[in-house]
């Protein structure tokens, strides 16, 4: 495997650093999920320029397919909601990195419905759960009114997490020798 890099991004929020693995030339496939710049998704390839400070981003080459959502839980991810949403997240197979307690940054896998996704996190309420989309070009349909056969559905699925993530908290209580059995 290659070694990883730093290659900065500027952006109206200022710099941003990401890690990257070089793959030929001057391209580059972004390593982790990116926090504040816009556009760039993890498995992105861009291409970068090299001079006397370091790697700087160029140019979006090629979209993994992957998104990014950043996400605030606004009483942090001990909440219930905070749990929920790390449960539901890794159920999806979102990859994600923490910068606080509260904020997220999450790779969305190309095959999880990004709408579904929005309406599940609009479902939490904005008191305790506001996301953005970090690219500003991709449009989404309005999400589903509440009371719509949509958010009915997501209760139902709600409540099968929160079952399946109770069963994933009393396994993990347990200890090898009880696992055996």
């Amino acid at each position: 495997m290659t070694e990883r890099v730093r290659i900065m991004f500027e952006s109206d929020t200022g710099v941003e650093t990401l890690w990257a693995r070089a793959i030929e030339g001057d391209r580059y496939r972004i390593d982790n999920v990116p926090f504040s710049t816009p556009s760039v998704s993890l498995g992105d390839v861009v291409e970068a320029r090299s001079d006397s400070s370091g790697l700087h981003f160029e140019a979006l080459y090629a979209k993994s397919g992957e998104r990014t959502l950043w996400i605030t839980v606004h009483e942090g991810f001990a909440s219930p909601t905070g749990e929920w949403l790390l449960a539901h997240l890794a159920l999806l197979g979102c990859a994600h990195e923490a910068a606080t307690q509260t904020f997220l940054a999450v790779s969305v896998p190309a095959l999880v419905d990004l709408d579904e996704l929005s309406i599940e996190l609009l479902t939490r309420g904005p008191s305790q759960v506001s996301f953005d989309d970090a690219d500003p070009n991709r449009m989404h349909p309005l999400p589903a009114a509440p009371g719509s056969p949509a958010v009915a559905q997501l209760a139902a699925l709600d409540a099968h997490l929160a079952e399946e993530f109770q069963k994933l908290l009393a396994l993990a209580a347990l200890s090898p020798e009880e696992l055996d059995r």
